[in-house]
């Protein structure tokens, strides 16, 4: 077995259609922007009033928004990217343990709507 290395990240990202590319690095930077938003990621001084956003709930909206764009994310790329990640419900060929992977339940994160 050999666990892809970052050479292998690369290739199989240049090796993406340019609007595949486009769309998870837009993804990318909205989910950043929404964990700096919600202070789960970046607080200046860390202390709570140095957040960028001090309303609860805009915070709140946008932790929720994080998380779902993680998911939907490694959705995205999983499917786009099967050299690393494998065909549509199989292990990649790299594997140790090839064959179907965990079932992945689609669940809506706790408090978020």
């Amino acid at each position: 077995m050999t666990i892809p290395t970052i050479t292998d990240v690369t290739a199989a990202w240049h090796g993406l259609p340019p609007a595949k590319r486009d769309l998870i690095g837009v993804m990318v930077v909205d989910m950043v922007l929404q964990g700096f938003i919600s202070g789960e990621a970046y607080i200046v001084g860390e202390q709570p009033e140095d957040l960028a956003v001090l309303d609860e709930e805009i915070r709140g909206n946008a932790k929720c928004a994080e998380d779902e764009l993680l998911t939907t994310l490694t959705q995205v790329v999983e499917a786009a990217i099967p050299s690393l990640f494998g065909a549509d419900g199989e292990n990649p060929t790299w594997c140790d343990n090839p064959g179907p992977p965990p079932k992945r339940d689609d669940v809506r994160l706790a408090g978020c709507l």
